[in-house]
């Protein structure tokens, strides 16, 4: 009991916490149902909460998302039949998924102890975009430096941003 008389809601601290992460959850009960999700899946996926609505069955969850277009690639009967059988599988799993509205997002799936599965959902679009610019970076300087060896020009300086741009990409990728 609260200090007013009221009853304090024992999940209202867990809820708060879940929603306060900058990562998308969704929790799924070894009977298929949903557990739980959280506020960041709704805006990352720009749906209400009645996407995350506990006790829904998955598979009529990922319908919905299918049918709105937000699972991209086969029709929603493959795509329900595809995650049931991921599930299924108890394999954890790691992804990276474009949205419509072009947000790229880090998807993992992690099996439970108790059956159930624990999705999360990150947003990676700077990063995403920070590597392709990167590679086309890579890219320019390798067609500048191949140009500059067939025609017998200045490669020194192509060479030396070259592998600045290599010892630039290695310390980002061990930044991870």
């Amino acid at each position: 009991m609260a200090a007013d008389g009221q009853r304090q809601d024992a999940s209202a601290p867990i809820t708060d916490a879940l929603d306060g992460i900058g990562q998308g959850l969704l929790i799924v009960g070894p009977d298929g149902r949903m557990v739980r999700g959280n506020r960041r899946f709704c805006e990352m996926y720009g749906v209400d909460e009645t996407a995350i609505r506990p006790g829904i069955p998955f598979a009529e969850h990922v319908r919905m998302m299918a049918e709105r277009g937000l699972i991209t690639g086969a029709d929603p009967d493959r795509q329900i039949a595809a995650r049931l059988a991921s599930l299924a599988a108890r394999k954890d799993f790691a992804a990276d998924r474009r949205l419509p509205n072009g947000t790229m997002i880090a998807l993992t799936e992690h099996a439970l102890a108790n059956g159930g599965y624990a999705f999360t959902f990150t947003d990676v679009t700077e990063r995403a975009e920070k590597l392709r610019k990167r590679e086309r970076d890579l890219a320019r300087a390798a067609e500048a430096l191949e140009t500059a060896l067939k025609s017998g020009g200045e490669t020194d300086d192509l060479l030396a941003k070259l592998s600045g741009a290599f010892a630039e990409a290695r310390r980002e990728m061990k930044a991870r």
